[in-house]
């Protein structure tokens, strides 16, 4: 942060250096000599005492290790000092402040592990031991347990208050004996869902492993990607739009206009049947809903379905300001244009009823899909720069209250 704050008030040869000028950023210099320390060598072959140390014992530990044997996290990290070293030098200031965030990133990744590998130890049930009279058999174990949480509880409370409340019900050892009372299982559980708010995988992580066999329960979460993005928020169920351009074409393919036009207004996912009518609690799709209706794909939050007729009719109320949507609306005439484009194949009264079941089809089934959904990935893009610019970047329905997660880009 220091070196950051110097490049940017042009002072990159501050803090001490030894020599007046020349290619010596100290701050960022300092960094790299605090993270490794003296004991590493030359090389980072060598066993320290700080956090490039840590990285190296954990990696053998959670499968995290490089084809050298070294700790992917530190690989990472070296190279991003390395980088951030030359963006000081060049003086692109706002390029390094994005390599201390990512610097932070890998940072976290051993102590994350740390916390992992002794919510598993600490754990009464899995060290059979006992507490008498505040002592604890497993009192070291626990001592680490608590040593690497309070180490990231700021950034996780950051990410969701409830998750770092767990930790500390489960590990403060100013607490009652014995620790984790909720179990290992279901508190390692809690904490990966902020994995992505902190901006490192499942896959950064690792699993916990003893005489290299997973130890029980310990297995390596699994990491949502979408084609190849990794998303910092939950938006599994936005992406559960696609089936509902898939059953609007299979329907436009067999000429089923009634079915596809129904799933094109109100979702796909079959209708609601009785047992799911009766099952239901408020936040389900079906809850409050009779057999005629949509049992739906992809499910907001309250339980309501969203459609590709949401999406081709929403410009009026969420894109009036958003160049791309007034460009189209400007062009076309009309505030719902993609709406009208697949209402003319797919309605009964529609402009191109009485065209060739084909043409209807192509038209349905496209504009659907390049016109309702298209617009709609560019506005929550859109949504997305509006918020980053208002200093919002964690608004838009967020899972955690804050972290590394822009909800909307993530939509889009």
């Amino acid at each position: 942060e220091d070196a950051v704050v110097d490049c940017r008030n042009d002072n990159i040869f501050d803090n001490e250096a030894s020599n007046a000028a020349g290619e010596s950023p100290h701050a960022w210099d300092e960094a790299w000599a605090f993270y490794a320390g003296s004991l590493e060598g030359v090389d980072g072959d060598n066993t320290g005492y700080l956090l490039h140390d840590l990285a190296e014992k954990r990696c053998s530990q959670f499968g995290t290790c490089n084809d050298a044997g070294g700790a992917i996290a530190n690989e990472k990290a070296l190279a991003i000092a390395k980088a951030g070293l030359e963006k000081i030098l060049a003086a692109e200031c706002d390029g390094v402040a994005a390599e201390l965030v990512r610097f932070v990133d890998q940072m976290t990744i051993p102590v994350m592990q740390g916390l992992i590998r002794y919510l598993y130890l600490a754990d009464p049930v899995v060290h059979g031991g006992s507490c008498s009279n505040g002592d604890c058999e497993y009192d070291k174990e626990w001592a680490e347990a608590w040593a690497f949480a309070a180490a990231i509880l700021p950034r996780i409370d950051q990410c969701d208050p409830a998750v770092a409340q767990l930790l500390v019900d489960n590990l403060d050892v100013d607490g009652a004996a014995p620790p984790l009372t909720d179990g290992y299982k279901s508190v390692k559980a809690q904490l990966e869902t902020v994995y992505a708010c902190l901006s490192i995988s499942c896959a950064d992580v690792g699993e916990y492993r003893q005489d290299g066999v997973v130890a029980p329960g310990m297995e390596a979460c699994t990491d949502s990607v979408i084609a190849g993005y990794t998303p910092s928020t939950d938006v599994s169920t936005h992406s559960l739009i696609d089936l509902d351009a898939k059953e609007i074409e299979e329907s436009s393919d067999a000429a089923d206009w009634e079915t596809a036009l129904f799933v094109y207004e109100n979702g796909g996912g079959g209708l609601c049947s009785a047992d799911d009518i009766a099952n239901a609690v408020e936040t389900d799709s079906c809850f409050g809903k009779t057999t005629a209706d949509a049992k739906g794909n992809s499910i907001k939050g309250s339980g309501d379905i969203r459609t590709i007729f949401g999406f081709a009719t929403s410009g009026p109320t969420k894109m009036q300001d958003e160049p791309m949507w007034i460009l189209y609306r400007n062009y076309w005439n009309d505030d719902d244009y993609a709406d009208t484009f697949i209402q003319n194949a797919l309605s009964p009264d529609g402009a191109w009823s009485s065209r060739s079941d084909a043409l209807r089809a192509e038209l349905s089934a496209k504009g659907a899909k390049y016109q309702a959904v298209w617009m709609y990935v560019i506005h929550e893009m859109e949504d997305a720069v509006v918020d980053c610019r208002n200093d919002n970047i964690f608004d838009n329905e967020a899972s955690n209250a804050a972290g590394e997660s822009p909800h909307a880009w993530d939509e889009a």
